[in-house]
């Protein structure tokens, strides 16, 4: 067999590229264009120097170059690569001179080193000796009488999971996963604990001191300006944080890095008797472990977690199902509850306990939860089992083939197409049947007056239709016209069969013969309509810039002025103060929509946050809506930013924590409210000076620069801030072009009781102002490298045909 050699220069060529797509997709989420510059220059000298080493290896290498350069038969590759290299040199220029808008890349340590020593709970603790008490505890016990050891170890990991879904579970998720319902809201999103890479392989007095002292405790290199992990030792008792931590690897079926090898044998047995039974775990031993927590012991929906959640769990015992294919009131089908086991309830603390990629039950036990489910109330008249053994393959995957979904349970028969007619006539039609209930433009403002329950008594708001992330069993942000088609067959079964237990009815007739309350066309109608009004609003997206939009003249100083249609604008998560008490945890307001336009003298910014209510204490009509169990408060929005000097005086960039700040890092608040009737106070906007979230906020009451209004119409508020870009006597940030500045947000939702440090906000996001084009940087300076870089090539190539001859 011939033996197959790469010549040298192509070996260096294969190792260039390698290290290109290496840098370019192993260093996540991705590395600045100036350090992969840097790297591939280090790349391509460690590749000459290499090959200049041995004088044989670098005539091999240097042949087929010395070839092109000289060789007549080689002229239409010499000309090939004067050309292609220049533009390539240039081109890389260009895209590190031209202004960008995209956000600048946060080098940040997921796991910095730990301090060696920490101070919580009123005392010191030396993090290199420092061992969970609990487990050492569970260890002792277990070694002198195995059975009471196994008592304690549950114990813990019950009294861990208590604490765990009362104050973790809303970041970190249900399958702690790192995907809570309040998850999508931070940056970076919170830790994923299942991911066998990551606590596996920390010690637990590492853990300990990331939960006693969060997010302020980490050191710089680990951003602790963009962590909302709270100070758990303010609000938690040593042995709960303990708890937590046996909890976590329990239920993950994991063990902590241990280095004392007896003791780490010992856990490691612990855990695989633990995995080992629940392998084979199933029906009520299932329930217990995995819906217990939300559902409740007795499937009532009152379980540990349940009182602070929104909507609140689902009570198995009154066979009243939300969300399913069957008609009216009749109990669902098995599909049903397995659908909804799988793939879980967007927008709610429900997760999909088998969606792939966080599969944590088979669907041999999701379908074995089915008769548990609808044992809970044994007065329901349940259609037989309908799903055997023989339905799963070995690895416990559904294998049925004539599963039936939702959409196929409705009659899909003459879906009309998704056309502007078709949204004009479904438009019209909604105004007529669910504009008492949703708005005019689908926001779920209620226009009726009625207050509105689920047969729960719990108090319940309309869907708003323009946001479909929130929805439920509807939800898809669809790429095909096929999945958009699937969608609003999805919206038309909803319409047609309604949400049992709920205000929202079915809107075809229930029993045969009886006139349907909209007709089969006009419920296409409405499903193409309701679709639709996702174009109306702008949908969150991933690492978001606010943009601002230079303009000639004055900047807009009313709220329907028609640049603010012309402006960049961004959608941005809310998500509740669950960071320090007084915290939040039932938010219904979850997004503000930004923009910014400025000229050489002032910034204005026009946020944009649907409400379903307009709450102003005193008023007649939203006082009749108000939840009796909530104070009605003003709605009001702020703005943050960093002070002038805490955040340029530094090399790298640091923020402030985005709670108000610390003593180092001071903020400045924009605050509007939005007043009250009775006692009659005015709209009015403020400013105000922020150094802790422990710390009082202090308005400036002389200060008159920053110029605020607001309108709240169809659902949604509307208010405007105005302030001039200079930074003022009192050392504000100025609005400098071409810079990234911190920038946050809050809002607080009155009618749903929020006041104080009751209120939803974001995470810290970037603002810039982009300056204005530079030509003969952006365009001038590529073009000249590229010239030079070809004139170049050509004395290069000159020199050697001269030396040829």
């Amino acid at each position: 067999m011939t033996n197959l050699k790469l010549p040298a220069f192509w070996q260096a060529v294969l190792v260039v590229i390698v290290a290109y797509f290496v840098f370019d997709n192993a260093f996540p989420p991705l590395l600045p264009k100036t350090l992969m510059v840097q790297y591939m220059i280090i790349t391509i000298i460690g590749v000459l120097l290499y090959f200049a080493y041995d004088n044989d290896r670098w005539l091999e290498f240097k042949a087929p170059i010395l070839s092109t350069l000289r060789d007549d038969s080689r002229a239409g590759v010499r000309w090939a690569f004067l050309i292609i290299i220049p533009s390539i040199i240039g081109y890389t220029t260009y895209g590190l001179v031209k202004p960008s808008v995209d956000a600048p890349v946060e080098l940040r340590q997921v796991h910095p080193a730990p301090p060696s020593k920490i101070k919580a709970f009123s005392k010191s603790y030396d993090l290199a000796t420092l061992k969970n008490s609990v487990r050492q505890d569970i260890l002792a016990t277990m070694k002198a009488d195995k059975d009471k050891g196994w008592e304690k170890y549950n114990a813990a990991v019950l009294a861990g999971r208590d604490v765990y879904y009362q104050n973790c579970f809303y970041c970190h998720g249900d399958l702690l996963d790192g995907r809570g319902h309040y998850g999508n809201g931070f940056n970076p999103q919170p830790i994923n604990f299942q991911d066998p890479t990551i606590i596996p392989q920390l010690e637990e007095s590492f853990l300990f001191w990331r939960i006693a002292t969060g997010g302020p405790g980490l050191p710089k290199e680990g951003t602790p300006w963009n962590s909302a992990m709270p100070v758990w030792h303010e609000m938690l008792q040593e042995n709960d944080i303990w708890n937590v931590i046996t909890f976590i690897f329990d239920y993950n079926g994991q063990v902590p890095r241990i280095w004392d090898p007896d003791i780490s044998k010992e856990v490691t047995r612990i855990k695989d008797e633990v995995v080992a039974k629940r392998k084979a775990m199933n029906g009520a031993d299932l329930y217990k472990l995995r819906c217990e927590v939300c559902h409740g012991e007795q499937g009532m929906g009152d379980g540990i977690a349940a009182e602070l959640m929104y909507p609140k769990p689902r009570d198995f015992s009154l066979a009243l199902f939300k969300y399913k294919s069957s008609p009216g009131t009749t109990l669902p089908r098995d599909v049903d509850l397995f659908n909804t086991i799988k793939y879980g309830l967007p927008g709610t603390a429900m997760p999909g306990w088998g969606m792939q990629g966080r599969e944590l039950l088979t669907d041999k036990q999701i379908q074995g939860l089915i008769p548990v489910i609808k044992g809970f109330d044994i007065t329901a008249a349940w259609a037989p089992e309908d799903a055997e053994d023989e339905a799963f393959d070995e690895d416990g995957r559904y294998t049925k083939t004539d599963v039936q979904s939702i959409t196929d349970a409705e009659p899909q028969d003459g879906q009309i197409a998704y056309t502007e007619e078709s949204v004009a006539k479904g438009k019209e039609a909604f105004l007529k049947s669910c504009k008492e209930c949703h708005g005019a433009e689908g926001r779920g403002n209620i226009v009726s007056g009625k207050k509105l329950e689920d047969d729960w008594g719990g108090r319940i708001w309309p869907r708003d239709l323009t946001k479909p992330w929130t929805w439920r069993a509807t939800q898809a942000l669809e790429k095909t016209e096929t999945e958009r088609d699937e969608t609003i067959k999805a919206i038309y079964s909803r319409l047609s069969i309604g949400i049992p237990g709920t205000p929202m009815p079915a809107h075809r007739a229930v029993e045969e013969g009886n006139k349907d309350p909209v007709s089969l066309e006009d419920r296409w109608h409405i499903a193409n309509f309701v679709y639709s009004l996702r174009d109306t609003t702008v949908q969150p997206q991933d690492g978001p810039v606010v943009a601002g939009m230079k303009v000639e003249g004055g900047v807009p100083v009313a709220l329907n002025d028609n640049r603010w249609s012309e402006a960049p604008a961004v959608t941005l998560h809310l998500v509740p103060n669950i960071i320090k008490d007084e915290r939040l945890f039932t938010p219904l307001n979850n997004a503000v929509t930004v923009r910014a336009i400025y000229n050489n003298k002032e910034i204005a910014f026009l946020l944009e946050v649907d409400d379903r209510t307009k709450s102003l204490p005193g008023d007649k009509y939203f006082t009749a809506l108000q939840d009796e169990n909530l104070k009605m408060h003003s709605d009001a929005v702020a703005i943050q930013f960093p002070k002038q000097d805490a955040y340029t005086s530094s090399p790298m960039v640091e923020k402030p924590l985005y709670r108000h700040g610390d003593a180092k890092h001071k903020t400045t608040i924009w605050y509007w409210s939005a007043g009250s009737v009775k006692p009659e106070v005015a709209a009015r906007g403020m400013l105000l000076d922020a150094s802790g979230p422990d710390k009082k906020l202090q308005p400036r009451m002389q200060d008159s620069s920053m110029a605020a209004t607001g309108e709240w119409k169809d659902g949604k508020w509307r208010v405007l801030m105005t302030r001039p870009r200079d930074g003022g006597a009192n050392g504000d940030v100025v609005f400098s072009e071409g810079q990234f500045i911190p920038i946050s947000f809050a809002n607080w939702d009155g009618s749903n009781g929020e006041a104080g440090a009751k209120h939803t906000l974001s995470t810290w996001y970037w603002l810039v102002l982009p300056p204005e084009l530079d030509v003969m940087k952006v365009y001038g300076m590529p073009l000249g490298i590229a010239i030079l870089v070809f004139l170049a090539g050509l004395l290069l190539v000159n020199s050697q045909r001269v030396r040829r001859h």
